[in-house]
């Protein structure tokens, strides 16, 4: 792995730096790790390195306790010290004497990217957090500003923000399909957070049909936002991500402020489905090739999509068996009442008829799948009284690759106008 201007060789047991730094070698075994200096001293540090990346000035490391390390230049705040000083050339400045970088309280990273002047870590709660230079909208916090030369832009950020906002995908999709409206959450202030479903984006995939089931997943989501003691949230929900979202404000009512619902439904079964639906289930079940890249394009009304965008969605999915969770998925839903999740949706609409904290349809006026279905939400839910519901024109199935921008601003709109209680 090299940089511009140093170079770092990570084997089982050893990881070499040269170059701008002065340290020369990190030795690790199953006690820990060494660093030697320039100067032939050697410190001990009592965590080993899971995870590494490499700017064009800095390094950063994820040990195997979660935290993050990163030293070298923070010109622009890439190594996220919250100061302006270059460390790792200074005697008494690794080792265990190196800082993690403060991430928020209780947060552990899962993983870390370098760019030139920036980092980007993932953490264990599935959001993202950026700093370094700020220009052409790197960081995606919706300005140029940079982050992390100054202590007060780390650490808890917009974790202490009044609105946590909770991005649930559907199928075949996975989180990505939030990138336009991310930005503008966190410029608004927001805590974002996208998880991707099991067997999408990022997350585990099984590769047998038989593990994935409606209740399998909503108890799989049930676990990840009680584990993460998530709270104050704005749920916003299209597809599956309704499927199960609105099972999760169900069950966990107090955890939710409200609720922005786009293209989605939570049937029962009590009524047919739509032919549009059916031609779906019936094509996914049959089609020879799962192309999911273009059945996303295929999902918008604004194509074509940009062939970055459409391998992007398809990057998740290199062959068919990573595919079993979105083959299976539209047979999940239930079309009768003899369907397993029948009668879980039916106690989930009874908590939902009662439920009136802010709740704001968003649907879009080009997808034949869930069309009409802001009404069922506007009849059936008291918390919908008197909000500005909205049509986004000019959308297809997936609003937000089409018009995620606009939708976005919707969502910052409604939350700043039901502010909490």
């Amino acid at each position: 792995m090299s940089a511009r201007r140093h170079t770092i060789i990570a084997l089982t047991t050893i990881i070499a730096l040269t170059g701008m730094f002065s340290v020369r070698r990190v030795v690790a075994d199953s006690s820990g790790a060494s660093v030697t200096r320039a100067d032939g001293s050697s410190t001990q540090i009592s965590a080993l390195t899971r995870w590494l990346a490499t700017g064009e000035q800095h390094t950063c490391v994820v040990l195997d306790n979660g935290t993050l390390k990163c030293f070298g230049s923070n010109s622009a705040g890439q190594i996220g010290s919250g100061g302006t000083l270059t460390l790792g050339d200074g005697a008494g400045e690794m080792g265990d004497a190196l800082a993690a970088v403060r991430l928020g309280t209780g947060r552990t990273v899962r993983a870390v990217s370098a760019g030139a002047l920036h980092t980007c870590v993932l953490l264990d709660d599935a959001s993202v957090k950026c700093f370094g230079e700020g220009s052409k909208g790197r960081l995606g916090s919706g300005a140029e500003d940079d982050l992390g030369r100054s202590s007060a832009t780390m650490g808890e950020g917009p974790r202490d923000s009044a609105a946590t906002v909770l991005c649930m995908h559907g199928e075949p999709s996975w989180s990505y399909l939030y990138r336009k409206m991310i930005p503008v959450f966190v410029a608004a202030g927001h805590r974002v957070v996208a998880p991707d479903l099991i067997g999408f984006g990022r997350s585990d995939k099984p590769v047998e049909r038989s593990d994935y089931t409606y209740e399998r997943h909503v108890a799989w989501m049930s676990d990840w936002l009680t584990s993460n003691d998530l709270s104050r949230l704005t749920l916003v929900c299209q597809d599956w991500g309704g499927l199960i979202g609105l099972r999760l404000v169900a069950a966990f009512p107090e955890r939710f402020d409200r609720v922005v619902v786009a293209n989605t439904f939570l049937p029962v079964g009590d009524r047919p489905p739509s032919d549009a639906f059916m031609a779906w289930r019936n094509y996914s079940q049959t089609v020879p090739e799962f192309k999911v890249g273009r059945i996303v394009e295929g999902g918008c009304a604004r194509r074509p999509l940009a062939p970055e965008v459409v391998a992007a969605y398809d990057a998740p999915f290199p062959d068919d068996r990573f595919k079993a969770g979105a083959r299976v998925f539209p047979t999940l839903v239930p079309i009768s009442t003899d369907d397993p999740s029948s009668k879980a949706n039916i106690a989930a609409w009874q908590v939902l008829e009662r439920f009136d904290k802010p709740v704001l349809t968003a649907f879009s006026d080009a997808d034949p799948v869930t069309k009409g279905g802001d009404r069922g939400f506007q009849q059936r839910v008291p918390g919908t009284s008197g909000q500005p519901h909205t049509t986004i024109v000019n959308a297809g199935h997936f609003l937000q690759e089409d018009a995620g921008e606009e939708l976005a601003h919707v969502v910052n709109d409604f939350v700043a106008r039901t502010p909490a209680n």
